[in-house]
């Protein structure tokens, strides 16, 4: 059985907890964070940087994939931009499992 309140504790350490990003919730092969935005998280022409993006993609990707009790990590990633995040002053990111295993 999971301990989940134990896995929200984790997921808000080292790196992450310097972002910013939150857990709002992680159930089994679910998580949602969030992230409150200021003047760190932007790039030079004033919408939020793409690493806060893909930093924030990342980590709920990676709390729905340990959601079951398996740690895992990253090991490629690809992001397609579609538009600029322009005067936010929060981003939510939600993912869900898809496929289970290592195939």
């Amino acid at each position: 059985m999971v301990d989940y309140e134990k896995l929200k504790q984790i997921r808000n350490m080292g790196f992450i907890k310097h972002t910013g990003i939150k857990t709002l919730q992680i159930l089994h092969g679910y998580g949602i964070f969030h992230i409150l935005l200021d003047d760190r998280h932007a790039n030079p022409i004033g919408s939020t940087h793409g690493g806060v993006l893909f930093t924030l993609v990342d980590t709920v990707g990676g709390a729905a994939a340990t959601s079951r009790g398996r740690y895992v990590t990253t090991v490629s990633g690809n992001i397609n931009y579609l538009r600029p995040a322009m005067n936010c002053k929060k981003l939510i990111g939600e993912s869900r499992e898809i496929k289970i295993g290592k195939k």
